[in-house]
């Protein structure tokens, strides 16, 4: 598989094959892949726990990034679902807000949806956001 992977940390049967199938078309964008990006996790701090249950609150409350693709021009945050839903839209804008948030890069970050169909009423709904939807090949 592309970049050295054949197994996806986290993403579902579905999801893994619809960015193994992007990937045998699109490897050559990227120069690196990053996968179960942890961000967020906030919601600890305003617990009551002892000082040894915090790093471990700390992460399980983290969200997931599936994929963040380093490319010459952007940093990808990607999600990945067989379409390109609400959900989807929602997950991916909100994780490249809390990748801005807590690290600092020099490329722009790019929000992008690798999906297998496109919702057609979303597409204008996505564009207006500046996320970036791309369709797997054959999927």
């Amino acid at each position: 598989m592309a970049l050295g992977h054949t197994r996806f940390p986290h993403l579902s049967q579905a999801d893994a094959a619809v960015w193994a199938t992007y990937l045998a078309f699109n490897a050559w964008r990227y120069s690196a892949l990053d996968y179960d990006v942890s961000v967020g996790g906030k919601a600890a701090d305003r617990a009551s726990l002892g000082s040894g249950l915090l790093p471990m609150w700390r992460s399980l409350l983290k969200k997931r990034v599936d994929v963040v693709g380093w490319t010459a021009e952007a940093l990808e945050v990607v999600e990945v679902k067989p379409l390109s839903s609400m959900a989807a839209l929602g997950q991916v804008l909100t994780y490249a807000h809390l990748l801005r948030e807590e690290r600092e890069f020099r490329l722009p970050l790019l929000p992008v949806v690798v999906c297998a169909r496109q919702d057609p009423d979303l597409e204008g709904v996505f564009l207006s956001f500046g996320v970036d939807v791309r369709l797997a090949p054959g999927s």
